[in-house]
């Protein structure tokens, strides 16, 4: 097809910006583009960018100048036609200028998008939104959005409240460069493979639940950069997550971790920071803090000072956990804090307490002979086990009514040492 265009000052260049749209139409839609000559000039006072863009780096000779300005030309046209519908745009272009969208403001409703079959959504850094005006109760966005596979947040600080759960097929979250992502926010985004984590010091419930394709690591997370959270932070937030491997939580400001690694089978040892107060659940709940961890290896709860009690489920059906360093402030354990089942795999508890702890059965403390491994869950006939205790009260331990049935496994703390060299 071979299009002289010749710039006619008499026609209407209001509507210019259709003539256009026509060429553009007609060309990618027929695979005319490679076989087709168009030149000349054409002056509209609107025409959609990516029409422009497109028209005029293909065809050299071709000029399209714009006496106004450009219209969003979405990938996805159901984007404009939601906006429209919810009186954003020209309603004589029938389109949404620029000058439109970067006026844009206020929230944008969850009826608009959500369970809707967009698939794109790139654009939306041209708006006025931000993910300051996203409250908590419109937050849930573009949740259920199946079909969504990339979206551009370059203007969001935050990944609102459930912003995503249940994208499927989203793979990409283009240009985010912000510090949080909120509870639930890509919750089941089971096929999202990258999103800028480089800036994230808060993370909050759910956040990256079942996950199971991001590398948030090789997204840039560093495990050590989460400062501020929620208290029961992280309920389940990485959850399903591969090569999490060894986290240090160095400057984490919240209380506990509550279940932040629970069913998460990549990480392979946790270290937490003075400020955490709760290392375990409940002391009479089955509630797990970390649980159900296939390959988690060791914990090091040593600064955590304050930390005085160990509840139930402190570690609960993790079969290769080996190594359990409790801080020098536990006072009392409660019951199976390694779960329900015994664990032959635990090769050293590090308990630096001068005084042995109290063990405790919801409110009662218990006496009985025999009554530490009932309740502790770990094979005290195992010869690999051993529990390191300070040199000067390993005598106290080994006459402890609760304690001494594991005399044979207790040892010297300076053991420890010895035995791993480089911990």
């Amino acid at each position: 097809m071979h299009l002289r265009i010749i710039n006619n000052t008499s026609l209407n260049e209001n509507v210019n910006y259709k003539l256009i749209h026509n060429i553009y139409n007609v060309l990618t839609s027929n695979n005319l583009d490679s076989a087709s000559t168009i030149v000349g000039n054409l002056s509209s006072n609107y025409a959609y960018d990516n029409e422009v863009d497109y028209l005029t780096n293909t065809y050299n000779n071709f000029q399209i100048n714009i006496n106004i300005e450009r219209l969003i030309g979405f990938k996805d046209p159901l984007i404009e036609q939601i906006f429209l519908q919810h009186n954003v745009g020209d309603a004589n272009l029938n389109a949404i200028p620029y000058s439109v969208a970067a006026n844009t403001s206020g929230n944008l409703s969850h009826n608009w998008f959500m369970g809707t079959s967009i698939t794109s959504f790139n654009e939306l850094k041209l708006f006025g939104y931000t993910s300051g005006t996203f409250s908590y109760w419109t937050s849930g966005i573009f949740a259920e959005c199946t079909n969504l596979t990339e979206i551009d947040l370059s203007k969001f600080l935050v990944i609102p409240f459930c912003a995503f759960r249940g994208c499927s097929n989203l793979v990409r979250i283009n240009n985010f460069n912000g510090t949080s992502v909120g509870n639930t926010a890509l919750s089941s985004c089971t096929n999202l493979q990258y999103v800028n984590l480089s800036n994230v010091i808060n993370i909050e419930p759910s956040s990256f639940k079942n996950c199971v394709n991001l590398d948030v690591r090789a997204c840039g997370l560093d495990f050590t950069k989460i400062e501020t959270t929620t208290d029961f932070t992280g309920d389940s937030a990485f959850r399903g997550c591969p090569n999490i491997g060894d986290v240090y939580l160095k400057n984490l400001r919240a209380t506990s971790v509550f279940k932040m690694f629970a069913y998460c089978p990549s990480i392979t040892s946790l270290t937490l920071n003075s400020r955490i107060e709760s290392i375990s659940g409940y002391d009479s709940g089955w509630n797990g803090y970390l649980e159900e961890c296939a390959n988690l290896r060791k914990v090091d709860y040593t600064q955590c000072t304050k930390v005085t009690q160990v509840g139930r489920s402190l570690c609960r059906n993790c079969p290769k956990l080996e190594i359990v360093k409790l801080p020098p402030t536990i006072e009392k354990m409660y019951d199976s804090p390694f779960g329900g089942n015994y664990l032959s795999s635990i090769k050293a508890i590090y308990l630096p307490c001068d005084t042995p702890p109290t063990i405790h059965n919801g409110n009662d403390e218990l006496t009985d002979e025999n009554i530490c491994n009932k309740i502790w869950r770990v094979d005290r006939y195992s010869t690999q086990l051993k529990i390191y205790v300070p040199d000067s009260s390993v005598n106290i331990y080994k006459a402890d009514i609760a304690w001494s049935e594991f005399a044979d496994n207790i040892v010297p703390l300076s053991q420890y040492e010895i035995d791993y060299p480089n911990d």
